[in-house]
């Protein structure tokens, strides 16, 4: 029934304003349109005629707007722990959560970590009435080392948690430089040191293509020359212009560790698109060392990029053994039947081509499971297997 109702909705969706006027439209075709138009009270009062799933329907987009109550949303989120998108709706909730009692929004945010500093402090609150300090503080602090904030919460944050915060400033400075939250890094100037002031308005004029901006890497202090936001910025910056050996030295020059990279998640993703300039210029053992230096662990750059390592190994370096390593290294760090699929089938062409035909036979049949998958079919063709 679920299914049939997204399904449906999706296709309402697409649809024009108006489209469902015709006499003998169903109820929940009839509360789309109200939707549309904003007329939420009567949208839901009409889709109750398709009853408590059409109504659902409804209210998910309700409270993925951010209108719902904190009863509204409970209740939804009682009825339909599965439906798809509730990160978003939740995220959408945390204000109106801060209305709710101190048990209610405990109980929200159970399986969760806030994404707003207003939940980030309501939940704090919850937890002091509760004697449970150190949580509360380690909310706290991980909602001021990583959201964007408005600045009627960044006040709430330093009035109420200011000793707390103090030593923590660099570091949320350090953030929001790293997510490109422009608003957010100049709100914390005042509240850093030169040095990092230096250090901010180097970066920032970097990833704006300020004019200026060697004086103001010039003006960076020696201490904080090394910063691995700073040398992702320079990057940055040569990639847009597209200087790529430049961009290589730097990427490679950073890249011995996690710790030097920084964020490596980050980098991640400009390093896709590096390594196929790389490989249109058939520099394939440089593009074989961007790619394979990511120093990550699971996640969709994870995934391209390992996969990439490999194939550069198979197909261009002459290195089977050196390329199993990689698709076996994707295998273990991906979840969805498409990756799965891929794993498998390059895993068996990598130990094919290295001489290890049973090795290769196990990587085929481990591929051909996850036959929905393009890559699965390859594979059970490959190894002989039924489909």
């Amino acid at each position: 029934m679920f299914r049939r109702i997204v399904i449906l909705t999706a296709l309402l969706l697409s649809l024009p304003l108006g489209v469902f006027a015709q006499d003998n439209a169903r109820p929940l075709e009839r509360a789309m349109d109200l939707m549309r138009e904003g007329n939420w009270a009567a949208a839901q009062i009409e889709a109750r005629g398709d009853g408590q799933a059409a109504l659902d329907v409804i209210l998910w987009h309700y409270l993925r707007a951010g209108l719902g109550s904190p009863r509204e949303v409970q209740d939804f989120l009682t009825r339909n722990p599965d439906w798809p998108g509730l990160p978003y709706l939740k995220e959408k909730s945390e204000t109106a959560m801060t209305a709710a009692s101190s048990g209610v929004i405990r109980s929200f945010y159970a399986d969760h970590v806030p994404e707003t500093g207003a939940g980030a402090l309501s939940l704090a609150r919850a937890l002091l009435l509760a004697n449970e300090r150190s949580e509360a503080e380690a909310v706290i602090l991980n909602a001021w080392t990583s959201l964007t904030l408005t600045s009627q919460e960044q006040d709430a944050f330093l009035a109420s948690y200011d000793d707390l915060l103090a030593v923590h400033h660099a570091e949320r400075l350090d953030a929001m430089l790293w997510r490109g939250s422009v608003r957010n890094a100049e709100a914390m100037l005042p509240l850093v040191g030169d040095d990092w002031q230096a250090l901010a308005r180097a970066r920032m004029a970097l990833r704006a293509d300020a004019p200026g901006v060697d004086a103001l890497i010039e003006a960076v202090p020696a201490s904080l020359s090394a910063d691995a936001g700073l040398a992702y910025e320079r990057f940055a910056w040569r990639m847009r212009k597209g200087r790529t050996d430049d961009a290589v030295d730097v990427l490679l020059a950073r890249s011995a560790s996690r710790e030097a990279l920084g964020r490596p998640e980050i980098w991640a993703r400009q390093r896709d698109d590096l390594v196929r300039r790389l490989m249109w210029d058939k520099q394939y053992d440089t593009a074989y060392r961007v790619a394979a230096s990511h120093h990550l662990q699971e996640g969709a750059s994870f995934a391209d990029l390992e996969w990439l390592a490999g194939y550069l190994s198979l197909r261009f370096l002459d290195e089977p053994e050196r390329a199993a390593t990689h698709f076996r290294a994707l295998r273990g760090g991906v979840e969805s039947p498409i990756s799965l699929g891929r794993a498998g089938y390059w895993l068996g062409r990598a130990l094919e081509a290295a001489g290890d035909a049973d090795g290769a036979a196990k990587a085929f049949a481990f591929g051909a499971q996850y036959q929905t998958s393009f890559y699965g079919l390859l594979a059970a063709e490959a190894g002989g297997l039924p489909p």
